[in-house]
């Protein structure tokens, strides 16, 4: 009996990291989507309104989900306060709470904090282009992370439930 529980146990484990592996792919591609959208929504307002940085922030993150709120707005509240440094600075403080929170990789959160630090002392059609080119960057960054998810999706899940099942029977 407790043999047969201890054998359950470790399926439903690996069945379990199987499947937290196949969400992780998945929150990549949704989070890479939404900062895409975002990155149009900044890059609109900036062209079109010319709207202050920090207003812009504010906005964003008015209209964002909650997976990028919380980013948008410290990046609002800090440039609004004016606290000391470069847009860059401000930029790379807020963003390092993003990684492991908002389904980004690490080397996402650094393009985006690289991005982030050629904002603000550019002029509005300099900062409009580097939006576009990161936007571009994220779009294929975005396509590869789908295709990332539709390939290995299923390996993962099975994967799981397989290896988990290999290892109750390798105890048996």
């Amino acid at each position: 009996m407790l043999k047969t529980a201890g054998m359950a146990m470790v399926v439903l484990a690996c069945t379990a990291r199987g499947l937290e592996m196949c969400r992780e792919l998945s929150e990549r591609a949704h989070a890479l989507r939404e900062l895409e959208q975002l990155i149009e929504m900044l890059k609109r307002e900036i062209e079109y309104a010319a709207t202050p940085m920090w207003e812009a922030f504010r906005e964003l993150a008015a209209r964002s989900g909650k997976r990028f709120c919380g980013f948008l707005r410290d990046m609002a509240q800090t440039m609004e306060q004016r606290e000391s440094g470069s847009m860059g600075d401000v930029f790379a403080k807020c963003a390092k709470n993003l990684y492991g929170k908002s389904g980004l990789s690490k080397a996402d959160v650094e393009r985006l904090t690289r991005m982030g630090s050629r904002l603000g002392y550019l002029d509005r059609t300099m900062q409009v282009r580097n939006l576009a080119l990161y936007q571009e960057e994220l779009a294929r960054d975005r396509a590869r992370a789908e295709e990332d998810y539709r390939q290995k999706a299923k390996i993962y899940r099975s994967l799981g439930f397989l290896g988990g099942l290999f290892l109750a029977l390798l105890f048996l």
